[in-house]
């Protein structure tokens, strides 16, 4: 973790995977709310169903697939409509076994005179998007939108992926105590160099817990390390803030707190990744 407080009334810490952030969320010696009883708002759970801090992790570490139908159903929808812009070219490639010879390799020996035609997306190749998501999201917020929002974050996220676009992901909590500071919890979650593990970015994106335990838990550490940020913060764990690490990176596509969001991107969320994929320039 990298602790930067060296910007005015702002402190924050900085995980650099997701792996990282559970396992300090998980040795969390004296949990309190990121540990309380499991709760219920309309019917679902306020936690997103795990009944532990223990459980969440676990969760974080082994991927949330309970949403995989309805990010698939973006998906269809989107691909359909894109559908010329996952196309495919093909770029030839030499290897010691293949399709076809190259005869001018070959008469001279040459051990990988043999082609290979492998596909190409034809999107951009070499860019990269970098998208942040505000994971702060105040107590009346309901686990059916948070789960609903990160469908639609991860039907965009598949579909910038599909296209041959590298994406790197963040996620911010950013909260305000009474002291007028504000305090983040920034995550890195995928890096464009990286496998994109989807089950993984799917809890992050979308699990409750990942803001209602895990980043609770995060909070109770930095209380008991002199920040006092779960004591000294207002009501319960703060209010919900802008993000700020914007001001430290910058993003192509920055997600708001779920308060200032849940317009389009819960009521339509097939409109929102079309109209997000357009507005990077990747469709018409």
């Amino acid at each position: 973790m990298q602790i930067i407080t060296d910007i005015p009334k702002h402190h924050y810490e900085v995980f650099g995977s997701l792996g990282e952030f559970a396992k300090y969320a998980m040795a969390n010696e004296a949990p309190k709310s990121s540990n309380k009883k499991e709760t219920f708002d309309d019917g679902v759970s306020w936690q997103g169903g795990t009944k532990t801090l223990s459980e969440a992790c676990d969760v974080a570490r082994n991927g949330y697939g309970a949403i995989r139908s309805d990010v698939d159903n973006i998906l269809d929808k989107v691909t359909e409509r894109l559908d010329m812009k996952f196309s495919e070219h093909y770029v030839t490639e030499y290897a010691t076994s293949g399709s076809s010879v190259d005869m001018g390799r070959f008469v001279t020996g040459e051990p990988e005179c043999m082609l290979e035609f492998l596909p190409e997306s034809s999107a951009t190749m070499g860019r990269v998007v970098k998208i942040i998501i505000a994971g702060t999201a105040s107590a009346n917020i309901s686990a059916s939108h948070i789960i609903a929002r990160g469908v639609a974050v991860v039907a965009l996220l598949e579909t910038i992926h599909k296209m041959g676009v590298g994406v790197e992901l963040w996620w911010e909590s950013c909260i305000e105590g009474n002291d007028s500071k504000a305090y983040s919890t920034v995550v890195k979650l995928h890096d464009s160099n990286d496998h994109l593990d989807i089950d993984s970015v799917m809890f992050s994106m979308a699990h409750p817990a990942m803001l209602r335990r895990l980043t609770f838990s995060v909070q109770e550490q930095s209380a008991t390390a002199g920040e006092q940020r779960a004591t000294s913060v207002g009501s319960g764990y703060g209010y919900p803030h802008d993000m700020a690490y914007t001001k430290i990176q910058d993003y192509d596509v920055v997600v708001e707190k779920l308060q200032d969001g849940r317009g389009d991107i819960v009521k339509d969320p097939f409109a929102w990744v079309l109209t997000t994929v357009q507005g990077l320039g990747l469709a018409e």
